[in-house]
């Protein structure tokens, strides 16, 4: 069973005259506020925020909308709700267009923005969105300072050298955001985005996902990739990006009791320090998503979803399965192996009316 470090989000909402609305449930301590596009954000006690949009279409509106699904304007709108509900752009601009199609046309969207800190004791902590910030803003700016100090007195093969021990004492942040999007017909598409806003000490192989109760996985509509940037110390401290979708061998469902989910198992770029190359790594940042439906749609319903981002901080050699642990507030689906992971969350709980 995985450990669950933290209380998940319970959200308490009831959008009326809905097929997809939140069941109500948990602690409100930050009072309801509206957005652009008519969004509702609530915070709950554990700092993840919650931004809810619902739209109302009658017949003539929708039939128009389905015939400008082409129109440049229809899609720069609906790039600026999911901007608004909290996707960030770098994820935004990689939406296809099937997807943004079916952003343009969801009946209802409901977004979850979680920021982490793990701290030396491997302790997960959830923080308000400006403290995690300004602290990972801080981080990487010591380290850059340390980065150039350390480069210009003792060479490129010690700084680096020196970078790396150093930053295994460090905290590492990370943004977490899972989106809910109800397409009709009981059909859902699940989206999770992680960023790691300091990288963490260890590298290796880690999993990004989500778990719906009651719900279906669609093989065919799974989809991931993650990106980066890197610097090679040789070429000056020259930053390039780089981009690499995941394989669908790298794709992993797991199945506890009501839950089933699907996760992606991505890998975390290395620092390297080997002769002449020296390059490290940050920015890095991963995108799963998959849809699914409720096993009886015509049926009102509550269930919960969860996305998750599992941290190793063991070494695998192998490609490593995926479970979901009931263990804890709620379930997570993450790596399915011995030894110690972080993980990380966010949850909404669903009411879904045929």
């Amino acid at each position: 069973m995985k450990r669950i470090v933290a209380l998940l989000l319970v959200l308490s909402m009831i959008i009326s005259m809905s097929s997809f609305v939140l069941a109500e449930s948990g602690k409100e301590v930050a009072p309801k506020k509206s957005l652009p596009f008519g969004i509702t954000e609530m915070v709950d006690e554990n700092n993840r925020i919650v931004r809810v949009y619902e739209r109302k279409l009658d017949d003539t509106n929708q039939e128009q909308l389905n015939r400008s699904f082409s129109s440049v304007d229809i899609y720069a709108e609906t790039k600026e709700l999911l901007l608004a509900l909290g996707m960030e752009q770098d994820f935004i601009d990689n939406i296809s267009e099937d997807d943004l199609k079916g952003y343009s046309n969801s009946e209802s969207l409901v977004g979850t923005i979680a920021y982490t800190k793990t701290d030396a004791q491997n302790n997960v902590v959830y923080l308000e969105e400006s403290a995690a910030i300004r602290e990972a803003k801080v981080a990487r700016e010591e380290r850059a300072k340390k980065n150039k100090t350390l480069h210009a007195t003792n060479g490129k093969k010690n700084a680096l050298q020196t970078t790396i021990v150093q930053e295994k004492y460090e905290d590492s942040y990370m943004r977490l955001y899972h989106l809910v999007s109800y397409f009709g017909d009981g059909s859902f598409l699940y989206s999770t985005d992680a960023r790691w806003l300091t990288m963490p000490f260890f590298r290796g192989k880690d999993s990004i996902g989500s778990c719906a109760q009651n719900g279906t996985v669609t093989y065919s509509t799974r989809s991931g990739y993650y990106e980066y940037d890197y610097m090679t110390l040789s070429t000056g401290g020259y930053v390039s990006s780089g981009r690499k979708n995941i394989s669908s061998s790298y794709f992993k469902e797991a199945i506890n009791g009501s839950f089933y989910g699907s996760a992606a198992i991505v890998d975390l770029p290395n620092n390297v320090n080997s002769g002449s190359l020296m390059r490290y790594y940050s920015n890095y940042k991963a995108h799963y998503q998959y849809q699914g439906h409720v096993n009886y749609p015509g049926q009102v319903s509550n269930f919960n979803s969860i996305g998750s981002y599992d941290h190793s901080k063991v070494t695998i050699t192998v490609t490593p399965s995926v479970s979901i642990g009931l263990s804890g507030a709620s379930p997570t689906i993450g790596l399915d192996i011995a030894g110690t992971t972080e993980t990380r969350s966010a949850k909404v709980e669903v009411k879904y009316i045929p």
